[in-house]
């Protein structure tokens, strides 16, 4: 059933979480989103399907993954040529996946976001899976 309104989306979003049983996190929504599902994948990675006000006939799938204090150490005992050829080596490693990842500080990143937008006319069940897996595997080789 193709979607064609972001009621529609919602809807279809909300029935794709409840199908996989995936528990929706009750999130507050900001005046830039129209709707936020939260929820848990199977391997314990928390993940967002957003509706942002910004784009019309869109949805975004999104993962994000923090650093940990240990981590944060580590990056900062690195001088300045060790941390940007560590990054640079990171960013080569993530270069050719599909979701796009930033950075939430270019010098010492704390989280990294990775997204995948999903148009609303490409909106199905398994471009959701295939968003919501291809974001996963971003944040585990990132942990790893």
């Amino acid at each position: 059933m193709p979607v064609n309104t972001v009621d529609e989306a919602r809807i279809f979003i909300e029935r794709w979480f409840k199908d996989r049983g995936y528990e929706n996190s009750a999130t507050s929504v900001s005046e830039n989103l129209e709707f936020q599902f939260s929820g848990v994948s199977d391997l314990g990675i928390g993940f967002t399907i957003i509706k942002p006000t910004r784009l019309p006939r869109a949805v975004v799938v999104a993962a994000r993954i923090a650093a940990v204090q240990f981590h944060i150490d580590a990056l900062k005992s690195l001088n300045d040529d060790e941390l940007e050829d560590f990054l640079w080596e990171l960013k080569k490693g993530l270069l050719l996946a599909s979701p796009n990842f930033r950075f939430d500080n270019p010098t010492i990143p704390t989280t990294m976001d990775f997204t995948k937008e999903i148009s609303f006319d490409e909106l199905t069940e398994g471009r959701l899976h295939d968003a919501l897996d291809q974001n996963i595997r971003c944040v585990l080789y990132t942990a790893w």
